[in-house]
């Protein structure tokens, strides 16, 4: 039976991004690119043909958020995630910022987009019972980001 090459062969994710199959070694391993250069391995061919691959630098929370290639792996019923939400919308959410105005103007760090580059800072900095704050180390803060936050005790 003859070998198929499926390289070069270009499809639509559901997300609208074209793809391209750059490497096949079978049908439950192949490499793909994105336009924007970002590849993805070990990939299977029937998702990739129907679409069912996501682009990890796709902006898909609030159009600012994304999850970011790496080891944390977003769960709605952690800490990490949730707080990495959490702070997103106090900056981006349209409705969050008319409940409350005073994070008008409030920016999150690009670096902190990526959820894997946020989660790895959590990890790092976070102590159980503890709430993210920008505002003690830099009076007047407006930027969410390594330099300025920090973990603090709910009653502060």
């Amino acid at each position: 039976m003859k070998k198929l090459n499926r390289v070069g062969e270009k499809y639509i994710t559901n997300q609208g991004y074209t793809i391209e199959i750059i490497g096949y070694i079978n049908a439950t391993n192949c490499t793909i690119r994105f336009e924007s250069g970002l590849i993805l391995y070990n990939l299977i061919y029937c998702n990739i043909k129907r679409g069912r691959v996501l682009n990890l630098h796709h902006k898909s929370y609030l159009n600012v958020g994304y999850l970011g290639i790496g080891k944390y792996t977003p769960n709605f019923k952690k800490k990490t995630y949730h707080t990495w939400t959490d702070m997103l919308k106090r900056c981006y959410s349209k409705d969050q910022l008319i409940k409350n105005p005073s994070y008008r103007d409030c920016k999150v760090v690009e670096e902190w987009h990526n959820f894997q580059n946020f989660a790895k800072w959590f990890d790092l900095n976070y102590k159980k019972g503890y709430q993210l704050d920008k505002d003690i180390l830099v009076k007047g803060n407006k930027v969410y980001s390594p330099e300025t936050c920090c973990f603090v005790p709910s009653k502060i």
